[in-house]
């Protein structure tokens, strides 16, 4: 079946970030070669704008979310599948996906 993680996730400049918690369904870590957690990357990063919030209606609190990767130096990469029960996506007030890490990322 699917694995799915629960997300942490303190990008509050992410458009999908709703209280720290992702609104997405799905995510997409990027870093093929990354052998640190911040040579990984959140390639769904989308800049929040003046708008506000992506229009979400429910909390997603404790939502699993299924994490795709390209990490492939990661011990919770199985092909390209986030295999950890929980995992965190930093990057603070990042205003484009590269400055976002998995801070999950171990070796």
């Amino acid at each position: 079946g699917m694995s799915m993680t629960n997300l942490d996730c303190t990008v509050v400049n992410c458009a999908y970030n709703n209280d720290k918690c992702c609104s997405r369904n799905d995510i997409s870590v990027k870093g093929d070669d990354a052998v640190v957690p911040s040579e990984t990357n959140c390639g769904s990063f989308l800049l929040r704008t003046s708008d506000g919030a992506v229009n979400v209606s429910h909390c997603c609190t404790a939502k699993a979310t299924d994490v795709s990767c390209e990490a492939c130096g990661c011990r919770y990469n199985d092909s390209n599948k986030c295999t950890a029960k929980h995992i965190g996506i930093a990057g603070g007030h990042a205003d484009e996906a590269g400055e976002t890490e998995c801070s999950s990322f171990e070796r």
